[in-house]
């Protein structure tokens, strides 16, 4: 039975043992010893009176007294628990790449360490006093190890590619003529020569719109061509010519000489080409107001909300694909009154469906931004050029835009 024992007085324990033996004030000095548990303990005898034991397991005190272990308690209870401090500031560290240097001669990489006092996660100007900076460095590069054993020979690789054909060899010298070959066969017939003197039957062309410059005695049809449409006929007779008809402008063409472009086409260089409408609504635009609505015709009005797809305001409250565009809710149900293809009007690559449509942008209108794509109007049979510029994200307030023709498409000369 192993114990542990040290001196010390009663008066020193500050205990309520009073009700086991007679107090006084004079200090007498007893033994304290230490057991692994109360069973341990020896039982109290003559022998060890006032001993004083500790049992370790259940942490309790008895003194030996008059043949019984009493147990022995301290004055008063625990006291309340203490409030809960405040947080300390948190340790954090910056990490770097440390190049060859003083500090490190192979390089390596630089540790500061700082308390954030702040809390930014950044060093500030005011934790830099108390940071600390550590460097880890790389050793210097080892000796190269010994030659290792050659390996066995791989399996033979697949042919490559052929490489490029070389430079061309210097031109050989002459060899002596051959003898001459058998005659060959009669080639094809070369090409027209210039016309000949212009005979006092032909007659000069003046008509605008066409490109021939004489004609024969006789009669015929001369074609319009470039900017002009149609045809004309004429009669040459001894150097006069009689024209019947007019060539007349094209369909995108107007004015003197078909100098000008007709509505809805507008000059582009030396050509006329469609007029388009610009089209935008901002993110967080009341898609109630007229402004923020591009109304093709009285009834095909399209906008779009906060979120969700593009609708056609026009349309009755609640009739389908009409204020509520979802994807989720009505699959491909909006704008009402359109159809929609990838593709040129006249050259498209996908069916026409609705907007939401998995041939178009299967719920994912951000797809067709800078995508051409046709715009059909089946009430009214006809086809729009758009393209979408712009699409604002689920969130990011329903702004879109895009560019269309005009008027509707058409086939043009």
């Amino acid at each position: 039975m192993a114990k542990t024992f040290r001196a010390v007085s009663m008066t020193s324990l500050g205990l309520v043992a009073c009700a086991a033996f007679a107090c006084s004030a004079t200090t007498t000095t007893r033994v304290v010893a230490r057991y692994a548990n109360e069973a341990e303990r020896p039982p109290c005898s003559a022998a060890n009176e006032l001993e004083i034991a500790f049992a370790a397991a259940e942490g309790s005190t008895a003194i030996c007294s008059a043949g019984a272990w009493l147990t022995v308690s301290s004055n008063g209870g625990s006291g309340p628990a203490g409030a809960i401090g405040a947080a300390g500031a948190r340790a954090a560290a910056v990490v770097a790449p440390e190049p060859a240097g003083a500090n490190c001669a192979h390089g390596g990489t630089k540790v500061v360490v700082y308390t954030d006092t702040n809390g930014n996660g950044a060093l500030d100007a005011a934790e830099q006093a108390d940071a600390r900076t550590v460097f880890f460095c790389h050793g210097a590069t080892g000796d190269a190890g010994a030659l290792g054993a050659v390996g066995a020979t791989g399996a033979r690789g697949a042919t490559g590619v052929a490489g490029a054909t070389g430079a061309s060899g210097a031109t050989g010298s002459t060899g002596a003529s051959g003898a001459t070959g058998a005659a060959g066969a009669t080639g094809a017939t070369g090409a027209t020569g210039l016309p000949g003197t212009v005979g006092t039957e032909a007659c000069a062309v003046t008509v605008a719109g066409v490109s021939q410059g004489y004609v024969n005695g006789g009669s015929g049809t001369l074609t319009c061509g470039g900017r002009f449409a149609g045809s004309v006929s004429y009669v040459c007779s001894g150097g006069t010519l009689q024209v019947t008809g007019v060539c007349t402008c094209a369909p995108r063409y107007t004015g003197a000489g078909c100098a000008s472009c007709a509505p809805p086409f507008v000059p582009l260089g030396d050509a006329c080409v469609p007029a388009v409408v610009t089209f935008t609504k901002a993110n967080n635009a009341d898609p109630a107001l007229p402004a923020n609505q591009d109304c093709i015709k009285p009834d095909v009005c399209i906008t779009r909300g906060a979120n969700k797809s593009i609708y056609n305001a026009a349309y009755p409250q609640g009739a389908t694909g009409a204020n509520d565009p979802s994807c989720l809710s009505v699959p491909g149900a909006a704008p009402a009154g359109t159809q929609w293809a990838k593709g040129a009007c006249g050259a498209t690559t996908t069916p026409f469906g609705t907007f939401l449509a998995s041939s178009f942008t299967g719920c994912n209108p951000p797809t067709v931004v800078n995508v051409p794509a046709c715009l059909y109007l089946p009430a009214y049979g006809e086809y729009y050029d758009l393209t979408f510029t712009s699409w604002a994200a689920n969130g990011g307030g329903g702004g879109f835009a895009y560019v269309r023709s005009a008027s509707p498409s058409i086939v043009t000369p």
